[in-house]
């Protein structure tokens, strides 16, 4: 019988060359994009649990100020202020006018479709964030093998 041994830079000591690398540092990456999806699994058990009422409600506009409001100006700080981006994608940025309106307008005749519409979305947009983030550890890493790209993007969405 023989034996197998398995080596990966994952699995690697601290000191060796083939150490992790982090974004930012190994304590501030698992806060800031590891960790913080408790908070949304929290939210979502308190919204879940609460009665419908105006501190929920409250509670909700808040959070979602407080989490919803700096990505929205993060999003237009790079691109509706930023010129070389908003010549870059000229052509999507403009889509976001109509694109509200159509939205406006659904939700008028079937607030459900635009709730469906709304959850593939943000399904969507979580999963795109998720196969980014990857990808930033993997260029930091050097990980160049296709197979664990696509191993990579089926488990992010």
């Amino acid at each position: 019988m023989s034996a197998i041994t398995v080596t990966s830079a994952s699995y690697a000591e601290p000191n060796s060359s083939h150490a992790p690398k982090w974004l930012i540092s190994k304590r501030e990456d698992v806060i800031w994009f590891i960790g913080r999806t408790h908070t949304g699994y929290l939210s979502l058990l308190l919204v879940m649990g609460a009665k419908q009422s105006f501190a929920t409600t409250s509670l909700l506009f808040v959070w979602g100020a407080l989490v919803g409001g700096p990505h929205f100006f993060a999003t237009a700080t790079r691109t509706y202020l930023d010129s070389e981006q908003r010549r870059k994608l000229a052509q999507i940025l403009w889509l976001i006018l109509p694109l509200s309106i159509l939205a406006a307008i659904l939700g008028l005749v079937s607030k459900s479709l635009l709730f469906v519409i709304g959850a593939f979305w943000g399904t969507f947009h979580i999963a795109k964030q998720h196969v980014a983030i990857v990808t930033l550890y993997r260029r930091l890493n050097n990980e160049r093998d296709k197979r664990d790209l696509l191993v990579d993007i089926l488990l992010c969405g």
